[in-house]
């Protein structure tokens, strides 16, 4: 900033001092010359405040010192506040991603947490489900086993013999199907040799 000019102070010539008028004899008759006495001290108030008033004595200086000080302190919180709003834009739009992030339709938060809900529900309504059926197969096989106990106490010592002899009776049966699976690949093997003999 330009340095801008001192205003010298400003004098003001005093106030000569009183002299006394020899008083007329219209003024001894009326009472003017107490209301003119008054007006002489009422004038010389004001230039005694007018003298000693500090904005007039080379106090504009340190006004002006004061009102550049004030406007170094109003362009500080200016400057303050216009960070202060940037940081609000910022956080703001941090916010509005924290906000997106959570109730976005597509990917928020929210939608996949109300869908894991909706599959955990799908879950548990099939395991309710299953577990109904299993409870139900339950039943059916309780009959069944009772019929097992029921065998065991008529047939006592003899069921191990009959498990023993439908063991044996299966064994038997896939020794059966193999030496006829083999026969008949004897047989064919038998019959194509045959065959070709006859050809040549």
């Amino acid at each position: 900033m330009a340095e801008q000019k001192k205003i010298p102070p400003v004098a003001i010539p005093a106030m000569p001092k009183k002299t006394a008028l020899p008083p007329s004899p219209r003024e001894v008759d009326t009472g003017d010359s107490r209301r003119v006495q008054s007006l002489e001290d009422m004038i010389r108030a004001i230039n005694d405040k007018v003298q000693k008033a500090e904005i007039l004595n080379e106090g504009f200086g340190e006004l002006k010192s004061n009102v550049t000080e004030i406007r170094h302190a109003q362009i500080k919180m200016e400057a303050e506040v216009k960070s202060i709003r940037a940081h609000e834009n910022v956080l703001k739009e941090k916010v509005e991603e924290i906000n997106e992030a959570i109730y976005d339709p597509d990917n928020g938060i929210y939608r996949r947490i109300n869908e894991r809900i909706a599959i955990d529900k799908q879950r548990d309504e099939k395991l309710d489900k299953a577990m109904g059926s299993i409870n139900a197969l339950g039943e059916v096989l309780k009959p069944l086993e009772k019929t097992e106990e029921d065998l065991r106490k008529i047939a006592g010592d003899d069921l191990k013999e009959l498990q023993s002899i439908v063991r044996t009776r299966q064994v038997i049966d896939r020794m059966f199907w193999i030496m006829a699976t083999a026969l008949v690949g004897a047989g064919a093997k038998i019959l194509w040799d045959l065959i070709v003999a006859l050809n040549n």
